[in-house]
Parts: structure tokens; C-alpha cells; sequence
């Protein structure tokens, strides 16, 4: 096990794993759900769990949850091509981009962070890249728990120069479950028009773009946007 996955998913579990925090604050249960803060009619009564080794199934199951580690790669899913990464090799800095020879400006996956953006690659924590990389397609890079939650903004999500929202340079947009990225599943009542896709659906889409539930874009379908 890496410096990286300690940080990103042990440190995580230390109290997310159910066995040792329990009690005061970790009680198993989403905060916001147990606030009343999450969007009416969404999940129905039962809780959210936050313990994820002993969430009300068999204790130790973590089979329900998605997977982290150095199997849940890019390569896995199928995004990596989309995506090339270039290694400063004097500071060891990483600089994410979209992939130009797999993805020209007007392409399904450019057009996907138009109308969403790619707040994973260009944010806080981008996918870990495996231990050696030099320059080109992310394959090997993975999933830690600090790839999609940050425990730092729990309900606030920033557009900047370096991370556009909907090509947005500026501004906050709504987030749920201390995710890193915009995600509200209540941004579409009733089942929307056709017209746009809510965000909870498109975070996910940043590495599920393709295959069943993938993307619009991905289906030849470029001008649906995305409702916050």
C-alpha cells in the first residue's frame, strides 16, 4: 500500500470503516439526510449509511460501495484515452488535458466538459497516477476517496479559471455528501424536460462516460446540458 492510498482511503476508513468512531457524530447516518437538508421526495425513509463496513448488511461488506485502490483505474472504465497527463520533469508536477489526437475541440467528450466539466482531472485531487509515470494516457491511474469528497466543503462547489463549470470561469454551485465537484439530485423536479441532465448524473459521467448510463455525448447526443 502506497503514501496515497494511507492518505486517501485508510485515513478515510479510520472513521468511516464503522468499527472505531462510532457514536457522537459518525452515526451511520448522511448528515444531511438527518438535518432535513437533502432535496424532498429523493430517498425515502431509510438512512443513508456513512459506515461502510457495517451499513446494515453483513458487517465487514464493503461489496456495496464503490470500489477505491489501485484496480479502480481509468483503464477500467474506459475514459483514460480521453485523457493525457503531462509529467513536469523538474518539479514532478502533473498538468491533466484533454486528450487532442482522441478528442478534437468539437468531439463527445470535449463537448461533455462544456456542458458539465471535468472538475475530478481539473480540481482539488485528480485519479493517483501509478508510481513511475512518465507522460501520456492515464490507463493505470486510480481511485482513492479524496478523488470524489473532500472533508473540507460540504455543500459548495467553485468554478475558477483552471476548473470552468459549464464553461463557467466563476461562481458556487450546489453539492451534496461532501463531493468535490457539483452534485445535486434535486436540480431536476419531476423528471426534467429532456432538455438537461442533472448533475448528480453528470459527475459520475466524468469517468462513466461511455457503456450503459454513460453520457449523452458519448451517444452522439451534444446538446443537452446540465442542470445544477
Amino acid at each position: 500500500m502506497g503514501q496515497p492510498e494511507i492518505e486517501g482511503i485508510m485515513t478515510c476508513l479510520s472513521c468511516h470503516d464503522g468499527y472505531v468512531a462510532r457514536g457522537g457524530m459518525m452515526t451511520g447516518q448522511s448528515y444531511e439526510q438527518a438535518k432535513g437538508l437533502l432535496p424532498a421526495n429523493l430517498y425515502g425513509p431509510r438512512p443513508i449509511p456513512t459506515l461502510l463496513g457495517n451499513d446494515g448488511t453483513t458487517q465487514g461488506n464493503y461489496k456495496n460501495d464503490h470500489p477505491v485502490g489501485q484496480n479502480a483505474t481509468l483503464g477500467a472504465v474506459g475514459v483514460s484515452s480521453h485523457w493525457t497527463v503531462t509529467i513536469n520533469g523538474t518539479t514532478g508536477a502533473a498538468t491533466w488535458a484533454i486528450n487532442t489526437t482522441a478528442d478534437t475541440a468539437t468531439s463527445s467528450y470535449s463537448n461533455f466538459v462544456s456542458n458539465y466539466g471535468a472538475p475530478l482531472f481539473f480540481g482539488r485531487t485528480p485519479p493517483v497516477l501509478p508510481t513511475g509515470f512518465a507522460s501520456g494516457p492515464p490507463t493505470n491511474a486510480y481511485l482513492v476517496c479524496t478523488t470524489c469528497h473532500t472533508p473540507h466543503t460540504m455543500y459548495t462547489s467553485s468554478a475558477s479559471s483552471s476548473n470552468k463549470i459549464a464553461g463557467l470561469t466563476s461562481g458556487t454551485f450546489p453539492t451534496y455528501f461532501f463531493i468535490a465537484a457539483p452534485y445535486n439530485p434535486g436540480s431536476l423536479p419531476n423528471g426534467g424536460d429532456g432538455t438537461k441532465a442533472s448533475s448528480a448524473t453528470q459527475f459520475c459521467r466524468q469517468c462513466h462516460f461511455s457503456g450503459a448510463g454513460g453520457a449523452n455525448e458519448s451517444a452522439g447526443i451534444m446538446n443537452v446540458l446540465t442542470a445544477f
